[in-house]
């Protein structure tokens, strides 16, 4: 291993030990997320100003109101008033196979 590579290592291998081993304002840094009460605390502490609530999100709209220059794209059909065609007759049911018979095609 050249002496570059070797003094690289070194310094990566420094860094990470000195890195994982500060602490930061006295304590732990946690790893897991803050509450949004917890993040507006903080937001205080570091003197940045409350945040307001914008209310919540719209989940209805309002359908617009009819214009009276609508006029329909196609024009509307007459309602069918005929009878539904009577259905062809039923095709006769194929005679029964016993199993028998099946299995021995397989």
């Amino acid at each position: 291993m050249s002496f570059l590579r070797l003094s690289a290592a070194t310094a990566c291998a420094a860094s990470l030990c000195l890195l994982s081993s500060c602490e930061t304002g006295g304590g732990k840094i946690e790893a897991v997320n803050p509450t949004v009460a917890e993040m507006d605390q903080l937001d205080v502490q570091w003197g940045l100003q409350p945040r307001r609530a914008r209310g919540n999100p719209r989940r209805s709209y309002a359908a617009p109101s009819p214009s009276t220059s609508y006029t329909p794209a196609a024009p509307v059909r007459e309602p069918v008033t005929q009878p539904a065609p009577a259905p062809a007759s039923i095709p006769p049911v194929p005679p029964q196979t016993d199993s028998a018979t099946i299995n021995s095609l397989r």
